[in-house]
């Protein structure tokens, strides 16, 4: 039987634990022990060296993935002392077992990256649509679970009030709307069909009008295939083949650093404008979105954790796009800045926006609202 560690507990490192089967994040304290590392807190486990593989290393944090569960990952922030980590094997390791196979797929690399370059747009748009939803759907619910994280805000009578404005703004396949509990205005879109909004956007809206404008735009981008076409970029071939089902734990990074085209931001627009119109809800509240993206840049409070002033910058609305301008004349030109009711009930409205109210009042160092 392995020794567990007998580490003095100022040597734990804190660390967070995917166990690749159910979105759930566990928080755990890593040690060395003599054949591998020791976890502690929310889950026990003495971990052999020989089953673990070195994901990622460097920078701010230590990932790593386990030989027989593809899904699982421990990720370490601050990273683990490298001293833990001899004899781990590095992920990336390549160790071919035929030189002509590999000269073979050198050589299809070399033309999907040339295809890529010459029809990236035209290509990623007929791909992303063939990526089966048994690949998007783990995909996106990883990536809002790493992202999000405890900040989701739970409320059933939010959730059913989302449900009835998905359903009277349409949507081409089945959504999942998550409310997170940051206080920055913003919204963006993951792969399978999962949409965020943020504590800060319900809060700073002129009404509900203006949520159901962003959330047909982020809609928009769903049913463009945006998000999918966003981690083909990054992914390339090998999400198709569905073989990057076991990096869900990594795609908050991914996210990060996806930013969406400008044609795609156009086309979310469209979408959303044609919605509302079917919907009959006034396009008013989108417009009134951008005039105060526009007017109040910059003037907001920053956030102070890392990775909200890095969330802060995902999605749809957040960047600096010279456009912006342009985006708002068009909604305007369209017209339709009255509709014949408001988007939500008024007890639908009140749900929203105390969507957050019961988690724990531990906002004072997200920065002022």
């Amino acid at each position: 039987m392995p020794t567990p560690s007998t580490s003095a507990a100022s040597d734990a490192r804190p660390a967070q634990l995917f166990d690749g089967e159910t979105a759930a994040r566990r928080l755990v304290r890593v040690t060395p022990w003599a054949g591998g590392l020791q976890l502690a807190g929310e889950a026990e486990l003495l971990l052999a060296r020989a089953e673990l593989r070195l994901v990622s290393e460097g920078g701010q944090r230590t990932v790593l993935g386990r030989f027989d569960n593809p899904d699982w990952r421990l990720v370490a922030e601050p990273p683990l002392p490298r001293g833990w980590l001899k004899g781990v094997a590095r992920a990336d390791a390549v160790r071919p077992r035929d030189l002509r196979l590999l000269a073979v797929g050198l050589g299809g690399a070399a033309a999907v990256v040339a295809m890529m370059w010459l029809w990236g747009g035209v290509v990623l748009a007929a791909a992303a649509p063939l990526v089966p939803d048994s690949v998007t759907g783990p995909l996106g619910k990883g990536m809002v679970a790493q992202l999000v994280g405890e900040r989701a805000c739970e409320s059933p009578a939010a959730d059913a009030a989302l449900a009835r404005l998905t359903a009277r703004i349409g949507a081409p396949r089945p959504i999942r709307v998550t409310v997170a509990d940051w206080p920055f205005a913003n919204a963006f879109a993951g792969p399978g069909g999962e949409i965020v909004l943020t504590r800060g956007l319900i809060e700073k809206a002129s009404g509900p009008d203006e949520v159901a404008g962003v959330l047909a735009h982020e809609i928009g981008h769903v049913a463009h295939h945006h998000p999918t076409q966003a981690l083909l970029r990054y992914y390339g071939v090998s999400l198709l083949a569905g073989s990057v089902g076991g990096r869900s734990a990594e795609l908050a990074d991914v996210g990060l650093a996806l930013a969406s085209t400008r044609e795609a931001e156009r086309e979310a627009d469209a979408h959303a404008l044609r919605a509302l119109a079917v919907a009959d809800v006034s396009t008013a509240g989108l417009a009134a979105f951008f005039e105060r993206q526009l007017e109040g840049r910059g003037a907001a409070a920053e956030p102070e954790d890392g990775v909200q002033k890095m969330l802060a910058e995902v999605g749809s609305w957040a960047r600096t796009h010279p456009a912006d301008a342009e985006r708002l004349a068009a909604i305007r030109a369209a017209g339709a800045e009255t509709g014949a009711r408001p988007a939500m009930s008024g007890a639908d409205w009140a749900a929203l926006k105390a969507a957050c109210a019961s988690r724990p009042a531990d906002r004072g160092a997200e920065g002022a609202d």
